[in-house]
């Protein structure tokens, strides 16, 4: 099993494409030698988007693509880090004049196994988005991406929900800021 992250509060490790569905029972071991263990649900789909804050709620962990009428590629943020407050804020995404094509790039876990395209739905503010691409992110082991061209209709929306979920199984709702 590959360990990426441990904090008092917190393991991160990747489960083995090659697990089977069902319970776990996970071990861990502390330097002193203490055991603790406990039951872990594992399925073939299980999707969560990750957020700025790493905890699930708020903010996507996310940036936009936009692609301009010329043909420009432009990264731009949308979460930034307020040091004052200690929080993550949303950066409104511009989907800018008519010929700009701007896409939401997310990350996550849980979707990489998708049986088909159509067993993904995404909604923002409970309205379907299609998918450009739903799969592994290629340079994170572990690490699956989604990207979704925002429309244009979603324009002065501000803060909305985004949820996706596979085969049923729906992800936590993170949230995302349309100028």
């Amino acid at each position: 099993m590959q360990l990426f992250f441990v904090s008092p509060g917190q393991i991160n490790f990747l489960v083995p494409a090659s697990t089977s569905p069902g319970t776990a029972s996970v071990t861990v071991m502390t330097r002193e030698g203490r055991l603790s263990t406990g039951l872990m649900p594992i399925s073939n789909t299980a999707p969560a988007i990750f957020t700025a804050a790493a905890d699930g709620r708020g903010i996507a962990a996310a940036y936009a693509l936009r692609i301009t009428a010329d043909g420009r590629q432009l990264v731009e943020q949308v979460v930034r880090y307020d040091a004052s407050s200690a929080t993550w804020l949303p950066v409104p995404i511009d989907l800018g004049p008519e010929g700009d094509q701007v896409f939401l790039v997310l990350f996550g876990t849980g979707w990489r196994f998708i049986p088909s395209a159509a067993s993904l739905s995404v909604l923002i503010n409970g309205a379907p988005v299609v998918p450009v691409y739903a799969g592994p992110q290629g340079g994170f082991v572990g690490l699956d991406q989604l990207n979704l061209r925002l429309d244009r209709k979603l324009a002065g929306r501000g803060v909305v929900d985004l949820q996706l979920a596979v085969d049923g199984a729906t992800s936590n709702v993170v949230k995302i800021h349309i100028r």
